[in-house]
């Protein structure tokens, strides 16, 4: 079966709003790592992320074929595709500077 895996786009091609809540996304950690495995692994394992996360902080384990990607031990990402990630985070990001928002540096 084929991964959902549509393009990252350039964030000044970006509506300012998806800018704001995409930086705003980056401060909360638990949202930061589902955007961080959807990157290197797509949409499917984005949403397996995002409801092991719930889960997770409803007292379950977190399942460890995901915390394995977030470790590096997982199978080796689209290195292209996380490096474009990494790039719109970063840029994102550094629109929030003088702002009240804080960005955590693991984020970038």
């Amino acid at each position: 079966m084929e991964r959902s895996r549509p393009p990252l786009v350039p964030v000044d091609e970006l509506p300012a709003e998806q800018v704001a809540l995409l930086a705003w996304l980056q401060t909360r950690p638990s949202l930061r790592d589902v955007g961080m495995i959807t990157w290197t692994d797509g949409l499917d394992s984005g949403h397996q992320a995002f409801d092991a996360q719930l889960r997770y902080q409803s007292g379950e384990d977190y399942p460890v074929q995901l915390a394995m990607v977030m470790w590096g031990d997982g199978a080796k990402p689209d290195g292209d595709r996380l490096q474009r990630g990494i790039a719109l985070t970063r840029q994102a990001a550094a629109l929030t500077e003088g702002t009240l928002l804080k960005v955590g540096p693991l984020s970038i």
